[in-house]
C-alpha cells in the first residue's frame, strides 16, 4: 500500500510539473506585443535547461544586459522580427516566439521547445 501511495504522489507531482510548463500554441505574442512587453524593461526568467535564474534588461536601443544568479554578466543585441520571433545576438543568434501562459508568466520557445520561463517583467532596469 505504501508503494502505491508513493507512486501516486510522484505521478501527481510529475503531472503538475508537466502542466506548469505546457505552452498553449494559441497564445503566441505578436511583434507589437513583444516589443511593448520588454522594451525598456527587465524580465526575470529561468533557463529551463540549466535551471539558472537571470534578469535581462531590454534597452530601447536594441541592446540588452543580462545578470545571471551565478554572478555572470553579459550583453548583446535584441530585435523582434516580422515573423514575431525575439532574436538575441550574443555568441551567435538565438530566436524564438514568446507565448503567454494562463498563470500570467511567459514562455520563450526556441527550436520548437520551451527554453525560458519569464516569471515577471518589471519597468526599467532593475539591477
Amino acid at each position: 500500500m505504501r508503494n502505491l501511495k508513493h507512486t501516486l504522489v510522484i505521478a501527481a507531482y510529475a503531472a503538475l510539473a508537466a502542466s506548469s510548463s505546457t505552452v498553449s500554441a494559441e497564445n503566441p505574442l505578436s511583434l507589437a506585443e513583444v516589443k511593448a512587453l520588454i522594451t525598456g524593461n527587465t524580465v526575470y526568467m529561468q533557463n529551463l535547461e540549466y535551471k539558472l535564474f537571470l534578469r535581462m534588461h531590454y534597452e530601447p536601443s536594441g541592446q540588452f544586459v543580462v545578470l545571471r544568479d551565478d554572478g555572470a554578466r553579459y550583453d548583446g543585441l535584441w530585435s523582434v522580427r516580422a515573423d514575431e520571433t525575439l532574436c538575441i545576438i550574443a555568441q551567435g543568434e538565438i530566436c524564438g516566439r514568446i507565448h503567454k501562459n494562463k498563470d500570467g508568466t511567459y514562455t520563450r520557445i526556441v527550436g520548437g521547445a520551451p527554453a525560458f520561463k519569464w516569471l515577471t517583467v518589471t519597468p526599467g532596469k532593475d539591477f
